[in-house]
Formats: C-alpha cells, structure tokens, sequence
C-alpha cells in the first residue's frame, strides 16, 4: 500500500475509522493504524484508539508479533481493537476502510476498498 493511498484515505481530522481484512496480519494492522494516527503519532506516544475497529475472519489467529513495522503503537493496544466476524460462510477477501473525517467544518466520508494490485 503506497503513503499517498493512505494520505488520501485519512485526510483531515479523522472521527473514526472501520477496517475490515481477511487475515489479522499485525504487521499490516500496525502500519495502517501507524499511517490513520501520523499527525498524533508526532506528538505523543500514547494513542487512544477507541474510534478505531479492525474485523477479520474469525477462521485466522491472531499473532501478535510486529516484525518491522516501526511503529510506537503498543501491540497490547491494538489488540483490543481487533473483532473477529462472526460468520464462517462467507469469504472476505478485499481489505476495506469506512472512515468519518471533518475538514474545513464539514462532516464527511471515505470508503476504500482494496488489496495488493488494486485500490479505489
């Protein structure tokens, strides 16, 4: 996922955030919660990450090992945002974000849909 991908998609003060993703990869979760959390990142190295939900297939572990990622995000933290799906019928595939965002005084929405070749 390149940096403007994530630039556009969390562009102005972001409210909260839902992601969806088929495996529960703590490297992936790590950088994009690192990428939703840039701006506070730079200014302390506690988030609250309450307005932030992360769903995966409930068919994957959790690993809870971040090798690379670079982020100041305890681990421990993230994992409290992670919610399994409930249902096995179904495939989830495309990684998918629904973001509420508020620029310039006005309320607004994003929704991405994407995976590694392809994002809109």
């Amino acid at each position: 996922m390149n940096t403007t991908f994530y630039e556009k998609l969390f562009a102005g003060k972001v409210e909260w955030a839902l992601h969806t993703t088929y495996t529960c990869n703590m490297d992936y979760i790590a950088e994009l919660v690192k990428a939703q959390y840039a701006n506070e990142m730079q200014k302390t190295d506690r988030l609250d990450l309450t307005k932030t939900a992360v769903f995966y297939h409930q068919s994957e572990t959790v690993a809870l090992q971040c090798r690379g990622a670079n982020t100041k995000v305890c681990l421990h933290q993230i994992a409290q945002i992670l919610y399994p799906l409930q249902s096995k019928q179904q495939t989830h595939h495309a990684k998918i974000s629904l973001v509420q965002y508020t620029q310039n005084s006005t309320i607004g929405y994003r929704l991405a849909v994407y995976s590694k070749n392809l994002e809109f």
